[in-house]
């Protein structure tokens, strides 16, 4: 994005704010009360979690409601943006929204990253099933798997189409299909953008038959890439 375009973005939040001042300010003066219940349940689940480090809250200008952003090369912040929040999160119940965010911390420390599918599918996918794991009542809204539709619908649909297309783009670092994946654009009639958070939370569920939260939180890259594979393998057959 150009300085330009930037500016741009900036002159329409500042116009665009009256309309989202009451959501935004209700987030912004609630979010202690909300981010420190999330985070005491998580621990008992994750003892080890220790300190979280910085935690930001901005105007987002329309970016993200939570995420995570490394400035230092060396720790990954949490960063949660009260206009996207105030937006798209009509509920009161944040836990489980916290718990993905937290848990996207926590794992960061031993999974680490990488820029291939397969890598977002499993930190996306086992943050969304630690999310409704530590909360079994959550909705998909509150999942976030409602957004830009209903994604767990269009996918139980066409699981075949929707598994089959995530395995043969298991390594693909394509900024086309990472975007079709986990952010807004669409890759096929049938799949919903950001389907992969869904296939990814099958992926994890699966593999939870076999294993403890805590056990798959703790893999590295070269333990969890054939549970991944295998759990796929499981949800659908390819040619």
């Amino acid at each position: 994005m150009s300085q330009a375009d930037y500016d741009a973005r900036i002159g329409r939040a500042i116009e665009g704010f009256a309309a989202i001042r009451e959501g935004y300010t209700s987030k912004a003066s609630q979010f202690a009360a909300l981010l420190d219940p999330a985070y005491a349940s998580f621990i008992r689940e994750f003892p080890d979690m220790g300190e979280v480090g910085q935690i930001y809250l901005i105007h987002s200008l329309g970016e993200m409601d939570g995420g995570t952003r490394n400035f230092t090369g060396t720790e990954n912040v949490l960063i949660f943006g009260a206009d996207v929040m105030g937006r798209a999160h009509p509920y009161t119940d944040e836990e489980p929204f916290f718990h993905h965010e937290l848990f996207h911390v926590y794992h960061a420390r031993t999974f680490g990253g990488c820029e291939q599918v397969w890598c977002s599918l499993w930190t996306e996918g086992l943050a969304v099933y630690v999310a409704k794991s530590l909360n079994s009542d959550a909705t998909p809204e509150q999942l976030l798997l409602t957004v830009p539709e209903d994604i767990p619908a269009a996918v139980d649909a066409n699981l075949r189409e929707a598994v089959c297309t995530v395995r043969d783009r298991l390594d693909s670092s394509a900024a086309g299909d990472t975007a079709a994946l986990f952010s807004f654009q669409r890759q096929t009639a049938h799949l919903p953008p950001r389907y992969g958070y869904y296939v990814g939370y099958l992926v994890a569920r699966e593999a939870g038959r076999r294993h403890t939260i805590q056990e798959l939180a703790h893999m590295d890259q070269v333990t969890a890439r054939p549970i991944i594979e295998a759990s796929l393998a499981r949800l659908a057959r390819c040619e």
